[in-house]
């Protein structure tokens, strides 16, 4: 329930996740290579409860993934720092977003856009 909760603001301020990130002063990324999406966090904290949200006619494989609107979210949990995680996805990805926290980021969670 809290990842559901996590993900409803993540979709109303996915526009302001550059901005956001930026503002935030976090390192995490999140890019594509048009078969997979990768969230890559080199630190210096782990990120936890990581959700990726993938918008657009995709299918999601390797990971449970729950349907929301026009969009996939998937909760990926934690990420330690200077590791990754690859999403694999097939059909045509229009946008991508996660959301995240650290131990310096306390109940406040950090966003970031695919690049």
């Amino acid at each position: 329930m809290k990842k559901l909760l996590l993900i409803l603001p993540l979709l109303s301020l996915a526009s302001c996740a550059p901005l956001l990130s930026t503002l935030q002063g976090t390192a995490a990324t999140l890019t594509t290579d048009g078969i997979s999406v990768l969230f890559a966090n080199p630190g210096p904290q782990t990120a936890e409860e990581v959700s990726v949200v993938l918008y657009g006619p995709v299918t999601v494989t390797g990971v449970t993934c729950i349907p929301f609107s026009r969009s996939w979210i998937c909760p990926i949990n934690d990420v330690p720092a200077g590791k990754g995680f690859r999403l694999q996805f097939t059909g045509n990805l229009n946008n991508a977003s996660a959301s995240f926290y650290t131990a310096s980021s306390g109940n406040r969670p950090l966003y970031v856009q695919l690049k």
